[in-house]
């Protein structure tokens, strides 16, 4: 079985400095044994969480900040599956739009390279107040195989006084202040943010539009009802074996003022993004932060709100951190090699009939062998590969269509229950063989010039001689059996000419050339004379 070096579900904290690969650490599964599957090497566990499945693993990278990893790549192991998640997109402040998620990867790849550099994006920072800081995209997030992969960092949400319109990225940020445009999102990674909409003349109703995701963030309301553009829904993935969201965008904020009705506060998307700060409905130049995105799923960070004016405690909320997770095979199925070095799914053997040792069948791990097939029932396997079979006769079949073809499936199982199976398919040939005469049967009286017939039972079909003291009985010089193989007979009348001790033979040419002629033992007899014989 091949034993990576890594993974498992334990985290190890190691602070203020980074480690090379050859001084790498070792992170232990939360779930490992003694088999030590999923124990990997990486330059730092800060951060790092590793779970078996079977006999896959997962490796989890979540710092909060920008962090770049270096693992030791396991040993045989050239196939990965990822999901990649860059950092969220900060949100805007005062009526700002939501920020837009971290872009999104689940896909299979390959590495071949002795390690692979691992990145984990930061979430972008929010903005701070209406008139200084704008927000920030987040981090980008990669892993670098045979082809590096990048998710690319969620757009910065629009804020008023500052940047209107939303940033382009992973996902695009949503508009903020007065009908800024929502950012674009980036190819199949996510998409763009919403518009954030204006309603009426003074003190009037703003709306910052949703971050976008895995779908496009919702725009502002654009009435007197006032609620900000709800985030986009993120993506789901199944990579640590339950299904769960990832890269949701933030929730547009609002600006209520004396003309609007708060009706909701805008959500985040499912998937970490951070919903919108609470909508106000009371309060000049007061207001509510937006809520930050969940760190580790790359949502964006939800948008400020005021009631009206402007208020430095109306910024907008943190996008999320980013993840990158890596599910990989560790230990393989077991590999079986057959007859003539096959190491696929069939094999084939060809045996003479009355053979019972077939083949020593191997792997490349520790197994335990098993069999199944339809013709399965006459062979047998020992716990060191051995098969066997009860001997078997060319000219009697008792295979299932009965064609001298037997199929049997060898199967190989290691200590984490993955199984492999070969097909075998053992042919028998025909073996030239001596006939078998298997009986020569007399009367219990056999009188002189009486007519006494010589019964023989035997395997194989042909034609019977018969001899007496080594002279041929001229009436059963050519006699041809009845009965197929194996069940065969023959006869002779014979009518003795001398009493006394006499000694007979039988000789049989069979039919079927594969098989020799062979004469029985003598069978000795007694002929007697008849009481009143004339």
């Amino acid at each position: 079985m091949k034993k990576p070096a890594i993974i498992g579900v334990i985290t190890f904290l190691i602070s203020g400095f980074f480690i090379s690969p050859a001084q790498a650490v070792q992170v232990v599964a939360s779930n490992a044994d003694a088999s030590g599957l999923c124990t990997q090497e990486i330059n730092s566990s800060t951060s790092v969480s590793i779970t078996r499945i079977g006999a896959e693993c997962v490796i989890r990278f979540a710092p909060t900040t920008t962090t770049t990893y270096t693992w030791n790549r396991p040993t045989g192991i050239t196939s990965f599956r990822v999901l990649i998640v860059a950092g969220g997109g900060g949100g805007g402040s005062n009526y700002g739009g939501g920020g837009g998620a971290g872009g999104f990867i689940d896909q299979s790849t390959t590495a071949s390279a002795s390690t692979i550099s691992i990145t984990v994006g930061a979430g972008g920072a929010g903005s701070l107040n209406g008139n200084s800081t704008d927000a920030s995209n987040g981090s980008n997030s990669s892993f670098v195989g045979t082809s590096t992969l990048t998710a690319i960092g969620g757009g910065r949400a629009g804020s008023v006084d500052l940047t209107a319109a939303g940033a382009t990225g992973g996902s695009g940020g949503g508009g903020g202040a007065i009908s800024g445009g929502g950012g674009s999102g980036t190819g199949a990674q996510g998409f763009a943010g919403g518009l954030s909409r204006y309603f009426g003349t003074s003190d009037s109703v703003a709306t910052g539009g949703g971050g976008g995701a895995g779908a496009v963030g919702s725009a502002g309301s654009f009435s007197s009802s006032v609620a900000g553009g709800a985030g986009g829904v993120g993506k789901s993935s199944d990579i640590t074996g339950a299904s769960l969201f990832y890269a949701g965008g933030g929730g547009g904020g609002t600006h209520t003022g004396h003309s609007g009705i708060c009706t909701a506060t805008a959500a985040g998307g499912n998937g970490g993004g951070g919903s919108a700060g609470t909508c106000k409905s009371s309060g000049d130049s007061t207001g509510n932060p937006g809520t930050s995105g969940t760190n580790g799923t790359g949502g964006g960070g939800g948008g400020g709100s005021v009631f009206s004016g402007r208020t430095n405690a109306a910024f907008g909320g943190n996008g999320g951190s980013g993840v990158v997770i890596v599910r990989f095979t560790a230990d393989i199925a077991p590999i079986i090699t057959g007859p003539s070095s096959a190491t696929g799914s069939t094999s084939a053997i060809s045996i003479t009939e009355n053979t019972t040792t077939v083949f020593t069948f191997t792997a490349n791990e520790t197994v335990t062998w098993s069999l199944t097939g339809v013709d399965s029932a006459t062979f047998s396997i020992t716990s060191g590969g051995v098969l066997t079979v009860v001997s078997k006769d060319f000219e009697a079949p008792n295979d299932s269509d009965l064609n001298n073809t037997y199929v049997v499936i060898i199967s190989a199982t290691d200590s984490l229950s993955l199984l492999t199976s070969q097909t075998l398919t053992v042919t028998v040939t025909n073996l030239n063989e001596s006939a078998q005469i298997t009986n020569v049967a007399f009367p219990a009286l056999i009188y002189k010039g009486t007519t006494t017939t010589i019964s023989v039972s035997l395997k194989t079909p042909g034609r019977l001689r018969f001899f007496v003291n080594g002279k041929r009985i001229t009436s059963c010089l050519s006699r041809v059996t009845t009965g197929s193989y194996p069940s065969v007979s023959g006869t002779c009348s014979w009518k003795p000419a001398v009493t006394g001790r006499n000694f007979v033979t039988v000789q049989i040419t069979p039919t079927d050339n594969t098989f020799a002629s062979v004469t029985s033992n003598r069978f000795e007899i007694w002929v007697f004379k008849r009481a009143g014989n004339r």
